[in-house]
């Protein structure tokens, strides 16, 4: 089995989180984890939680994301609803989000520390879960210095939170959801190259 693709197998199947509890699709990731964790393959698993309102999903995101899943064992996209941004139109899950090395999508209302907790009870039973790692995503020294003031602020809900940081390649660093938001306004083919 050396020729197995782990990450592959780690991330089999999808599973949609909404109100009403998780949703599988194909098989588990909880599972396929299991079976490499009894199986000896997998000795702790680190899962990554990419969190945000991804409206709209773009290549700068899924740059994130697969950096992440070539870090953690299992990423999750947390997709949550940010009251500052209603009114705004909320974009479909595109399929450059399923396609980002990213098959397990988690759906939440209120504050990102509790659906961490969520996550991690959720996964929890799962053999060798070592523990769930916010992922946070960097264009620049503006977003740096805007992600340490917003863990901080999470660290004090949540003093056991961890967080990985990972930089965007520079060919996406000036790519935002709101400019793109923007420009599906007056361009929604140009909109199409970056979604």
């Amino acid at each position: 089995m050396s020729f197995l693709n782990i990450r592959l197998i780690a991330s089999d199947g999808i599973v949609c989180w909404n109100k009403g509890g998780p949703t599988h699709f194909g098989n588990t990731s909880k599972i396929a984890l299991d079976i490499l964790y009894f199986c000896g393959i997998l000795y702790s698993v680190k899962i990554g939680v990419y969190a945000g309102s991804f409206n709209p999903f773009h290549k700068g995101h899924a740059d994130i994301s697969l950096q992440a899943s070539q870090v953690f064992d299992m990423v999750v996209i947390a997709i949550g609803n940010n009251p500052d941004k209603q009114g705004v139109e909320k974009e479909p899950d595109s399929p450059l989000m399923l396609g980002s090395g990213v098959c397990n999508i988690w759906r939440f209302d209120g504050l990102l520390t509790d659906a961490l907790k969520d996550i991690q009870q959720y996964w929890k039973p799962t053999e060798g879960v070592e523990g769930v790692f916010l992922i946070r995503g960097l264009r620049n020294g503006v977003d740096l210095a805007y992600e340490q003031n917003q863990v901080r602020f999470l660290k004090e809900i949540d003093p056991s939170l961890k967080v990985v940081y990972f930089v965007c390649d520079p060919q996406y660093e000036h790519i935002s959801s709101s400019a793109l938001r923007n420009l599906k306004k007056f361009s929604p083919k140009a909109y199409e190259a970056y979604t």
